[in-house]
């Protein structure tokens, strides 16, 4: 029995035995020393007799509760044995998933299964689930450092978010595929996301619709900030709007201040010269062409194009009105007004999102620790991790035993006599 039972469980059942016969032991003892004294009770105060009897009461009452705290001691054991091997199967099981799924070598999967319990044990979130992190980051193309630093980065956003790992990952990863975010490292997206996204209970699902194809491509285009795109998405997803045509539309015109002021056309053998059409509507509204042009240009420059116009209409609707028309035209200044409604929340997200780093997403996951709900639940999977741990250097002695269990019944029914 003990070349398959795990030790531990051996050493617990031969030390409970080698206690009973010790206990046995002294019990016999005991009984005799009682005969002795008998003889001699006679001789003695009839106290001595109670305090006696008392003395016998409370020596078996030492016994029986030291063999219940060695029954509650074993039971513990075998319990605690029974939970790290199911926590162990359950990720055994998950990391096959992964293998079978993602073709990850053996190596891989050592690699992960080390990087997910140490993950695991630092943020609080659950093995299996940053085990499907590197589902997804291993799926999208990510491998070994990469993959890392993208779960890594992933995992701290969902501590700080309050979402699981494996959809923090996800959000990370399709924000990794917009053109806004090139270049950019996993931390430094995963900080901007953070910063930009709080308070929006819908996630970055929405806001991914919105900076998805031609949109994301047209902030690209015209080299705006990741910080400012993000923003401008979070509150349009919190509005629930939706016309990604008409958004991409709206930054496309800043592409118009990149273009000639004075047009040039041949006509009929002759050279003519004509003002821009861009800049005959800026004119026209009474706004300085250099001045708008200059706002509008740079990383953040619809956000900060945008307060110009706000500075400029004094206070009045019907002049603010008037100026996006002439910057946007009719079909892009509702939207334009919908931002200028949120541009004290845009800007000072954008602002916010200039600092991003992989410096500042650990301290805000590092204050997110902080939070009792999260230490919990640091303490509670590292308790998890270590019970899983014990169950995955069990899982070969339980394959031995379970298998020689198999054998013997099988013989038993092949030969039931």
């Amino acid at each position: 029995m003990a070349d398959f039972l795990p030790p531990v469980v051996v050493t617990l059942i031969m030390n409970n035995a080698e206690f009973e016969a010790s206990a046995a032991e002294s019990k016999a003892t005991m009984a005799e020393l009682g005969v002795q004294s008998e003889t001699t009770a006679a001789k003695v105060d009839a106290s001595t007799a109670t305090m006696g009897t008392k003395a016998a009461g409370a020596s078996a009452l030492y016994t029986s509760g030291v063999k219940k705290m060695t029954t509650a001691v074993i039971g513990a054991g075998v319990a605690f044995v029974a939970f790290g091997v199911d926590k162990a199967i359950k990720l055994q099981d998950a990391l096959d998933v992964l293998k079978n799924q993602t073709n990850a070598s053996a190596a891989e999967i050592d690699h992960i299964k080390t990087a997910t319990i140490a993950l695991s044990d630092q943020t609080g979130k659950s093995a299996i689930d940053i085990v499907g992190a590197y589902q997804s980051v291993e799926a999208a193309g990510y491998k070994r450092v990469k993959a890392d630093q993208e779960v890594n980065a992933a995992t701290k956003l969902a501590v700080i978010s309050g979402q699981s790992a494996t959809v923090a990952t996800q959000e990370l990863v399709a924000a990794q595929e917009l053109g806004i975010t090139k270049g950019l490292s996993a931390a430094k997206v995963a900080d901007i996301l953070s910063i930009a996204l709080k308070g929006n209970q819908q996630g970055f699902q929405g806001v991914a619709a919105l900076l998805q194809g031609k949109v994301g491509a047209s902030f690209a285009a015209y080299k705006q900030s990741a910080g400012e795109a993000v923003s401008i998405a979070n509150v349009l997803s919190t509005a629930h709007y939706s016309n990604t045509r008409a958004l991409s539309a709206l930054v496309n015109k800043l592409g118009e201040f990149d273009t000639a002021q004075i047009t040039t056309t041949v006509r009929n053998g002759k050279v003519e010269k004509s003002t821009a059409g861009w800049v005959s509507a800026l004119l026209t509204a009474g706004l300085s062409v250099d001045k708008t042009k200059t706002a509008f240009t740079g990383p953040d420059g619809l956000v900060n194009g945008l307060k110009y116009l706000q500075t400029v209409a004094h206070g009045s609707l019907s002049t603010l009105n008037q100026d996006l028309q002439a910057v946007f035209g009719t079909s892009g200044a509702p939207l334009a007004s919908l931002l200028v409604k949120n541009l004290g929340q845009i800007t000072a997200t954008t602002t916010a999102t200039q600092n991003a780093s992989g410096k500042g997403l650990n301290t805000a996951f590092v204050t997110a620790t902080h939070i009792f709900g999260t230490e919990l639940g640091i303490v509670w999977n590292k308790f998890v991790n270590v019970a899983a741990g014990f169950g995955l250097a069990l899982i070969p002695s339980l394959q031995k035993a379970l298998n020689f269990i198999s054998n013997g019944l099988t013989a038993l029914q092949n030969n039931p006599k």
